[in-house]
């Protein structure tokens, strides 16, 4: 998540920090603005949904569970999945900008796509469940599932 000189990953440690200091001071009032933000929508069904999973979290916990995700950094290790990969993002995510999805596709050891999907975002497995299954079908549908 973290910016570098040659990785633009959406943040500055400076945001993170203030990220977390806001998470500390109210967690509830925190969770109230991350939640439309990460999900890309203002729809008040699904944000009172994510608020509530958020707020399921002891602060602590969550606080704990951000700080790790946020400034854990494992770039150095892309390069040692050969595994095929397909990355699936959503073309306008807060949290995990498109510039990630390019740069974990051109840092992955093994051969790896990139699918777009054509939604905002974090979590499109709650805002765009069809499209999300309709790309994953998709995907499905070219492997080789005999072993």
């Amino acid at each position: 998540y973290l910016n570098s000189t040659d990785y633009e990953g959406g943040f500055e440690v400076s945001d993170i920090e203030a990220m977390l200091e806001n998470m500390e001071k109210d967690f509830q009032s925190w969770t109230q603005g991350f939640a439309p933000a990460a999900l890309g929508t203002e729809d008040p069904n699904l944000c009172k949904e994510f608020q509530d999973r958020l707020l399921s979290m002891t602060p602590e916990i969550a606080i704990t569970l951000a700080r790790s995700l946020y400034l854990g950094d494992h770039r150095d290790a892309l390069h040692k999945v050969s595994v095929p990969a397909t990355i699936v993002h959503t073309q306008n995510d807060i949290v995990v900008p498109v510039s990630v999805a390019r740069y974990i596709h051109e840092n992955l050891g093994g051969e790896s796509s990139v699918v777009a999907i054509p939604a905002a975002g974090h979590m499109p497995q709650l805002t765009a469940p069809k499209l999300l299954i309709d790309a994953l079908a998709k995907l499905l549908g070219t492997c080789d599932l005999d072993p």
